[in-house]
């Protein structure tokens, strides 16, 4: 009702406009009969109907396409749905009654996988390990719709510490960095959060800074881990969650432990996208808190030799 409106009204100006615009002939020095004011304000509202045609099909369309991709990404879940059901019948008739164990097992899963879809739906979280999201393509449809597509991270580092210890962590480093080369993302900013302030005169430390200040659209501040905590309880948010990265704003993650994997969380809350989009906001933009990048090489560090740097 309210687009038919929307319409309505949006026809209504176009004809005020083609009428008024049919008499400017009148204003200067060209004279038209009426005959040719009429046309000319009738051609006139054509043009601006076909317009609003054009935009009203586009609309259309990207409203259609929006519609196809989720009706296929449900007919995809429920191909998985239908192969289980037919799977799971022949379990059934191969049992020895309620009791069997293959029929229990699977009980138990549905209810496990129902329970946590459940959860996921109205918490907006999902619990995942590393290697389940460590991948471009995750990566660049966390993007995705997003108009603000800047990644923003934060990066807990300690005195003998590798920067690439972990394999994923390396790998998504290197695929992030690709996406800013080839500008699929804006631009990458890294807050290092360090045990103590010596660390900033750290070899690795001192490469990782350079890598980020001779690379276009990739920077770095640094926050001292106190200061850090001190600045998330003024926040109103958990310290210990010291290693968060905010995809846009569309998406946040928040590590929860490190051995013996990475585990973390996603998040889609809006509410806590935008409180973790103000805190690292407010630690960037405060010299008070956070210390620029004191790098001043001149010379492109590239990611190869970041990474030499760190395994030598």
């Amino acid at each position: 009702m309210y687009e038919l409106k929307k319409q309505i009204i949006v026809l209504a100006i176009q004809l005020a406009v083609s009428i008024i615009f049919s008499f400017v002939p009148g204003w200067t020095t060209i004279e038209l009969t009426l005959y040719e004011q009429i046309l000319f304000s009738i051609s006139l509202f054509i043009v601006f109907l076909l317009l609003d045609i054009l935009w009203i099909v586009a609309h259309r369309l990207n409203l259609l396409s929006r519609e196809a991709e989720l009706w296929l990404l449900r007919n995809n879940g429920d191909w998985e749905l239908s192969n289980i059901r037919t799977s799971f019948a022949k379990i059934i008739q191969n049992s020895y009654g309620k009791r069997d164990l293959f029929i229990a097992h699977f009980m138990k899963e549905f209810q496990r996988l129902s329970n946590k879809i459940k959860d996921v739906t109205e918490k907006q979280e999902l619990r995942v390990a590393a290697d389940h999201f460590l991948s471009v393509e995750n990566v660049l449809d966390a993007f995705s719709g997003d108009d603000e597509r800047i990644w923003r991270y934060t990066w807990p580092l300690s005195a003998g510490q590798k920067l690439f210890d972990d394999l994923p962590w390396k790998r998504y480093f290197e695929a992030t960095t690709k996406m800013v080369i080839e500008k699929k993302i804006e631009c990458i900013r890294s807050i290092l959060i360090l045990d103590n302030a010596s660390l900033i005169n750290d070899s690795g430390i001192k490469k990782l800074m350079d890598f980020f200040h001779s690379n276009e659209r990739m920077d770095c501040r640094l926050i001292l881990y106190d200061v850090y905590k001190k600045i998330c309880s003024d926040n109103e948010l958990p310290p210990h969650y010291i290693d968060f990265g905010i995809y846009g704003r569309r998406l946040l993650f928040r590590t929860e432990q490190y051995e013996p994997e990475i585990i973390g969380t996603f998040s889609k809350d809006a509410n806590l996208i935008n409180n973790y989009v103000n805190l690292f906001d407010a630690m960037w933009n405060a010299d008070s808190v956070t210390i620029k990048n004191p790098s001043t090489v001149t010379e492109i560090v590239t990611l190869e030799e970041l990474f030499k740097f760190d395994n030598d």
